[in-house]
């Protein structure tokens, strides 16, 4: 049997994540909720260098965990979707949203745009 349950990540990171590619972000407070715990192997969000992803948070140990506008399904602990989270061995998520609150003047404007290959879909964002 599966269980479903909403769970969020909170973090705070000075760069605007499609600036880089790939890099260490240095989060601070990063915090899972309602785990009440510290992401695993979090490492903030920039631009992805899998094709599978646009963004993830895995700079230090590879892969696409933290994953935002995933294009291919992953399967961790017999459930197929987006990376989630790596806690307890990687946690698969089905729906994935990412808030920006606050964004510092000297970011600008933060655009994004993702293009579901397969869907004809574009999701566009200024913050």
């Amino acid at each position: 049997m599966t269980t479903f349950w909403t769970s969020t990540l909170e973090w705070k990171q000075s760069e605007n994540p499609i600036s880089v590619e790939h890099q260490q972000m240095n989060p601070t407070d990063a915090h899972l909720m309602p785990l009440d715990t510290e992401p695993t192997d979090f490492d903030g969000l920039s631009l992805s260098t899998s094709g599978s992803t646009f963004l993830d948070g895995n700079f230090i140990i590879g892969g696409w965990w933290y994953s935002i506008g995933y294009t291919v399904k992953h399967t961790a602990n017999g459930v197929q979707g987006q990376p989630g989270y790596r806690n307890e061995g990687g946690m698969v998520a089905t729906k994935t949203q990412l808030f920006v609150k606050g964004c510092p003047p000297e970011l600008g404007k933060l655009e994004i745009s993702i293009f579901i290959s397969g869907t004809g879909k574009t999701f566009f964002c200024v913050v």
